[in-house]
């Protein structure tokens, strides 16, 4: 891995540690000011969320829905142009139904100049690689 890859899943690690501590502005100053969130149409939020405004909208969305949320970090495939693939776990705890929540989330990653410029997620790992533009793993 060379530096500047090294240096994306840096900037990642630090992204979930942020995320997981529910710190806007510690997320806010990772983000390019051009950030899009993508969610796909499964989503309980479907649709492009765009800059700090759209990532504050994110959050708020995620803290209405759930008591509690962790992000479980797993495979991390750095693509070599600025673009990271990220296999998690996200578990949380809804906040009406208190149900445990326990989904594998695939986040293909974006980044510009040291700072994400997107982020977009799957619940599928072949939608997820096909979207990245790689093969599907072996089964």
């Amino acid at each position: 891995m060379d530096a500047q890859q090294s240096e994306n899943v840096r900037i990642l690690a630090r992204m979930y540690e942020v995320w997981d501590a529910d710190d806007l502005p510690g997320i806010l100053e990772l983000l390019d000011p051009e950030f899009e969130w993508v969610n796909p149409v499964y989503a309980v939020h479907p649709g492009i969320r765009s800059g700090h405004d759209g990532m504050e909208k994110v959050m708020e969305n995620l803290r209405e829905s759930f008591e509690t949320q962790t992000r479980v970090l797993g495979p991390v495939e750095d693509l070599g142009d600025d673009r990271v693939l990220w296999c998690t776990t996200f578990r949380a705890r809804g906040r009406d139904s208190g149900a445990l929540i326990e989904v594998e989330e695939q986040h293909l990653w974006t980044l510009r100049d040291s700072k994400i410029l997107r982020i977009q997620w799957f619940h599928d790992m072949d939608e997820a690689r096909q979207a990245a533009g790689l093969d599907s793993p072996p089964r």
